[in-house]
């Protein structure tokens, strides 16, 4: 029996299986009215989908740390409130864990959303129980190093990572695992590749093709 290139999935959350774009967005805008405060261009708020949201308020403003805690609270009352619904699959994502777990590919998550918060989003999309692990960090944790965040996630021998921005590509480095750079999601080819990727997808159907190892 052929053997996949690799035996364990480990997927970021928004961007990859996700376009949660319009609930994040609309959150990061009702922060900063709270705050009283500017909001930023489209193309700064794209970037924070990603990073953490106490590293990007804290990139985009000249808040104290006490301002900056008390704009992600707001941000976190808002999504909780129903925001965290307004995510919709990027195309073939279902399609495509069912095709990865029946290949024999053990499925994982390695998120910077707040665990509190990504367990009530992957149960609402229906996906409640279809990983084998979620890592994530709590409400307490601040920073965006995914590296000990991938590093739990893995299950297998044979893990890659799968993600959308730099942090997905750096921490999957950092951790010694290989990565595929979702395309799709927030970053786009370039910043993928400028990071190292091991492959990039711009498709749930390469994902597939590069981990299961048939050809493209």
């Amino acid at each position: 029996m052929r053997k996949n290139r690799y035996d364990n999935a480990v997927f970021d959350v928004d961007g990859t299986l996700f376009d949660s774009y319009p609930g994040v967005i609309a959150c990061v805008k009702h922060a900063y009215a709270y705050m009283n405060t500017p909001v930023p261009d489209e193309a700064t708020l794209r970037t924070f989908l990603g990073p953490s949201l106490h590293d990007s308020f804290g990139r985009y403003t000249d808040w104290t740390e006490e301002q900056i805690d008390r704009a992600v609270e707001v941000y976190r009352e808002k999504y909780a409130g129903g925001e965290f619904k307004n995510v919709d699959f990027y195309p073939g994502i279902p399609e495509l864990l069912d095709r990865l777990a029946a290949a024999g590919v053990r499925l994982s998550v390695a998120s910077s959303k707040p665990i509190e918060v990504l367990t009530k989003v992957l149960a609402y999309k229906g996906l409640d129980g279809v990983f084998e692990k979620v890592s994530a960090p709590d409400f307490a944790r601040k920073s965006s190093d995914k590296r000990e965040l991938i590093a739990a996630a893995v299950t297998g021998s044979r893990p890659v990572m799968i993600g959308d921005r730099m942090y997905d590509i750096d921490g999957a480095r950092a951790a010694g695992v290989d990565s595929i750079g979702a395309a799709f999601g927030y970053g786009g080819a370039e910043e993928l590749k400028a990071h190292g990727a091991t492959f990039i997808a711009h498709s749930a159907e390469d994902i597939y093709t590069i981990i299961t190892g048939e050809t493209i």
